[in-house]
This record gives structure tokens, C-alpha cells and sequence, in this order.
């Protein structure tokens, strides 16, 4: 049995050292696996704000790429449409070059013309030629007119489209063209050109306003037509070279900073990224560095003390709300347990007024004495503002608060020592003198005091 018990007991000293093994792994278990999930937690957060960072800078990358798309498509389109300009005006100066062609080849030559016959025959032949001659020269002098007057249509038609030609030519290169060119878009034309081809234009304006220079005899106005169309031609053709190369200029130079620009911001930003990758890498191998997880066990308790401080900034600060209140709230009770005060020593001395002349005085056999004792009673007998009974019980407050409404004050007279009255051996005086001389030391005496609520 002995043995047996023995045994027994090693075995249960045995589960019990089993058990306590069992539970320190236990907690040392759960210790690590709550600092696990902290790790956890860290890093997903850290993960998430990363990824949160690369995906706006991915969408201000997308958003300049864009961009820059929609730049080189107004781009491609302006030119497109200079172009269509350029080659829409070139045609239009071919066929004016071919027109003023036509006109010198235009032109009516008689040739090979009738001779009439010296020979002198039958006079039947000769008045049958003589009436084919007349009928051939009336066909070409009819053929002739008839081309004149064609002529004289071309003529004035031609007139009229170079007329329309120089219109057009005088609006292209006006003003107000190049005002609407010098927008944000056609930033690239300077000031300078803006103000000479506005005088240009008031010149060329003036020279329009004669309408009859385009019907007078073109071996007259030759010369000075063609040195005016020659040099609007001039300032055209410089005013398109100008553009051609100060939009390919600005273009150029713009498209290229922008590039600089961008390739600076992704270099910067592939900095940041393997920095913040460099700093990942380097916690986690302090946190694998760190079995007991003291870091972050220390970072867990700063933050439980950044909570309580946060919490006890909040009560102190209702705290002190709380007492401000309390200070207003005692000094409107303060006010009204003066003015009550007030009030009850004004009622006091019309009382004691009236008891001394009621009761003192109305017999004339009272001595010093009495007067004496009369005023110890007086002095002994404690008043109080309250209706209530006054409570036997003995407490320092000498306030308390009512059921529903402000604190009971209770006034509490000051037990000062009174000296009597010396017996000079005189009378007692009339009443009045008595009501001005007695009242007022009697008063002075008993002093009242308002202690406040606790």
C-alpha cells in the first residue's frame, strides 16, 4: 500500500509538472501568435497604403499619357489643316497663272484674206464673186464681234475675280485674323509681326476703297496691280513659313519637356518605391531578428498610452467645463444668498425695533439689567432663512440641497460676547432717541454670515 501510494503520488507530481508545462507552452503559444497577427496587420496596412500610392501614381501617369495623346492629335490635325490651306491656295495661284496664259493666246487673226480680182470678165461672174466676198467678209466681221464681246465678258469677269482675289487675300491677312491666331493655341506669333501686318492692313484697306482701279485699262494698272498681288503673295508666303516653323519649333520643345518631365517624375517615383521596399525588407528582418517580439511589444504599449493620455486630456477637460459651471452656478446662489441676507437684517432691525419699543420701553420700570438679559436672549436665539424646521443634527455643511429647486441656505450668527449696558443712573430717554441710538450698535453686534453649499 505504501508502495501503491507512492506511486500515485509521484505520478500526480508528475502530471502536475506536465500540466504547468502544458500551460506556460500554451501561453508562450498564444503570445507569439497574437505578435504574429500584429506583424500581420502591419504589414497588410503598410502593403495597402503602398499599393493605395502606386495606383494614383499609375493614374496621374495614365493622365499625362493621355494627355499628351490628345496634344499630339491637335497637333497632327493643325498641321493637316495648314496643309489643306497651303495646297488649296497654291492651286488657286496655278489657275490664275494659267488663266492670265489664255488671255494673251486669246485673240482673233484674219488670215489668208480675200483679194479682189483685177481681172476683168463677164459681168455675170464677177457680181456673183462680188456677193460671195461681201456675204464671207459680213460671216467674219460677225464672227469677229461676237468674239469681242465674249472677250469683253471674260474680260470683265476676270476683272471682277481678281477684285475678289485681293478681297479675300486683304481678309486673310487682316487684324483681326491675326488676333484670333495669337490664342493659346497660336501662342507662337510674335507681337511684332501682329503690329506690321495690321498697318499693312490699313494700307491695303485704303487702296480698296477705289473701286474703279480695277476698270480702267489694264495696260495702265498693269504694273501697279501686279506689284500689289506680288506683294501680298510675299507676306503670305512668309506669314506660312513663319507658322510652319514656329509651330514645329514650340512643338518640339514642348513635347521634349513635358518627356523630360515625366521620365524625372517615374525616376522619383521608382526611387521612393525601392526605398519603402529596402525599409519593408529591413523591419522584417528586425522582426525575424526578434523571437520575444519587443518591439512591437513596446509599440503596442505606446499606443495604450497615447489612448489613456488622449482619454484623460478629455475628462480633464470635461472636468473643467464641470467646474466652471459649478463656479457660475455658486455665484448666482452667492448673490441670492446676499441679497436674502440683506433683506433678513432689514427685517431683523424693524423687528427689534419693534420689540424694544413694544416691550422695553412701553414700562418704565425696567432697569439696565433687563435690558441686558434681554438682549443675551436675542443674541442666543439663532435665525434662519428657510420655512423648514431646523434639523438637531450636527454637520459641517450648512447647506443642503432641496428636493427639487436651489440649496436651503442656512445663516449662522456669529456668537460675539455682549458687554452690558453701564447704570449711569439715569432714566430711560423717549422712544425715539431709543429707536436711532439702540437699533444700530444691536446690529453691528450681530453679525450674519452666508456660508455656501458644500
Amino acid at each position: 500500500m505504501s508502495l501503491s501510494l507512492q506511486r500515485l503520488r509521484s505520478d500526480l507530481t508528475l502530471q502536475y509538472e506536465a500540466n504547468s508545462r502544458m500551460k506556460t507552452q500554451i501561453e508562450e503559444l498564444e503570445r507569439k501568435l497574437a505578435q504574429a497577427r500584429e506583424k500581420e496587420r502591419q504589414v497588410l496596412s503598410r502593403n495597402r497604403s503602398l499599393s493605395l500610392q502606386l495606383k494614383s501614381q499609375e493614374e496621374e501617369y495614365h493622365k499625362v499619357q493621355h494627355r499628351m495623346s490628345q496634344k499630339e492629335l491637335q497637333y497632327e490635325h493643325e498641321l493637316r489643316k495648314k496643309e489643306r490651306e497651303y495646297h488649296r491656295l497654291n492651286e488657286r495661284l496655278g489657275q490664275l497663272v494659267l488663266n492670265k496664259n489664255q488671255e494673251k493666246k486669246l485673240g482673233m487673226k484674219l488670215l489668208n484674206t480675200l483679194q479682189v480680182s483685177s481681172s476683168r470678165g463677164g459681168g455675170g461672174g464677177v457680181g456673183a464673186r462680188g456677193s460671195e466676198d461681201i456675204s464671207a467678209y459680213r460671216l467674219v466681221v460677225n464672227h469677229y464681234e461676237e468674239k469681242q464681246k465674249e472677250l469683253i465678258l471674260e474680260n470683265s469677269s476676270l476683272r471682277d475675280s481678281l477684285c475678289n482675289m485681293e478681297k479675300e487675300l486683304v481678309t486673310l491677312l487682316n487684324y483681326k485674323y491675326f488676333s484670333s491666331l495669337s490664342s493659346p493655341s497660336h501662342s507662337f506669333i510674335n507681337k511684332a509681326d501682329e503690329e506690321v501686318e495690321s498697318s499693312v492692313h490699313e494700307r491695303e484697306r485704303e487702296e480698296l476703297l477705289d473701286s474703279g482701279h480695277y476698270q480702267m485699262p489694264y495696260d495702265i494698272v498693269r504694273q501697279d496691280i501686279e506689284e500689289n498681288l506680288r506683294d501680298k503673295y510675299d507676306r503670305l508666303r512668309e506669314y506660312i513659313v513663319s507658322l510652319k516653323k514656329g509651330h514645329t519649333s514650340s512643338s518640339s520643345e514642348s513635347y521634349d519637356k513635358e518627356i523630360e518631365d515625366l521620365e524625372k517624375k517615374l525616376s522619383d517615383y521608382r526611387d521612393i518605391i525601392s526605398q519603402q521596399e529596402l525599409l519593408l525588407e529591413k523591419q522584417l528582418e528586425e522582426s525575424s531578428s526578434d523571437p520575444g517580439g519587443a518591439g512591437f511589444l513596446n509599440e503596442s504599449k505606446f499606443l495604450k498610452k497615447e489612448e489613456m493620455l488622449v482619454l484623460r486630456e478629455e475628462k480633464n477637460k470635461n472636468h473643467e467645463e464641470h467646474l466652471k459651471n459649478e463656479e457660475e452656478r455658486l455665484s448666482l446662489l452667492a448673490r441670492q444668498l446676499d441679497r436674502e441676507r440683506r433683506n433678513f437684517e432689514d427685517k431683523k432691525a424693524t423687528f427689534l425695533t419693534q420689540q424694544l419699543d413694544s416691550s422695553v420701553f412701553a414700562t418704565p420700570g425696567k432697569t439696565t439689567s433687563d435690558l441686558d438679559s434681554f438682549f443675551l436672549r436675542l443674541n442666543s436665539t439663532p435665525f434662519s432663512l428657510s420655512t423648514r424646521k431646523p434639523s438637531h443634527k450636527k454637520s459641517s455643511h450648512y447647506t443642503t440641497p432641496g428636493p427639487g429647486g436651489p440649496p436651503r441656505s442656512i445663516l449662522k450668527p456669529l456668537q460675539t460676547p455682549y458687554t452690558p449696558l453701564r447704570s449711569t443712573g439715569r432714566k430711560p430717554s423717549p422712544p425715539p432717541f431709543v429707536n436711532k441710538s439702540i437699533v444700530t450698535p444691536f446690529k453691528s453686534k450681530l453679525s450674519w454670515v452666508a456660508l455656501p453649499c458644500g
